[in-house]
């Protein structure tokens, strides 16, 4: 997959962001109707990074199982897009659409990470605005 990364300036935070520019071309939109949203809490103050370097492999730990349990719960209809960090804060979206049960998700993963905190959102978005507004900020800032 093409990912890119680059960095910018969120709310007067700095921010990176990893995007898959698979779909630059053209989106899944009529397959994939929906973007979820799971943002991971770090549990210390960041300092002047994004985390505690001691927080790294717990972290990973998450990333890795939360893509994992997407594709899972995903069946067959879930793509992750994005990963965007800010201090103290990493969000991943993921579109999805068809028997994909997303909402799975966030429940399983808090019971392999119960010291983090988890959220979990999703809605609409079948035009992929989301998606094409984040392309165009890889363009500005990348």
């Amino acid at each position: 997959m093409p990912w890119i990364q680059y960095q910018f300036e969120a709310q007067r935070r700095p921010a990176s962001a990893l995007l898959d520019t698979q779909f630059a071309e053209a989106v899944p939109s009529d397959k994939l109707p929906y973007v979820a949203w799971f943002g991971v809490y770090g549990k210390q103050p960041p300092g002047g990074s994004w985390w505690r370097r001691s927080e790294q492999p717990k972290l990973e730990a998450i990333e890795a199982d939360l893509i994992r349990l997407c594709g899972g719960f995903g069946n067959g209809w879930a793509v992750y897009v994005r990963r965007l960090e800010t201090p103290a804060l990493r969000e991943y979206y993921v579109y999805f659409g068809g028997n994909a049960e997303l909402q799975k998700v966030l429940p399983s993963l808090q019971a392999l990470h119960a010291d983090y905190r988890l959220e979990f959102e999703s809605r609409s978005d079948p035009e992929w605005s989301h998606y094409k507004s984040w392309l165009n900020e890889a363009v500005q800032h990348g």
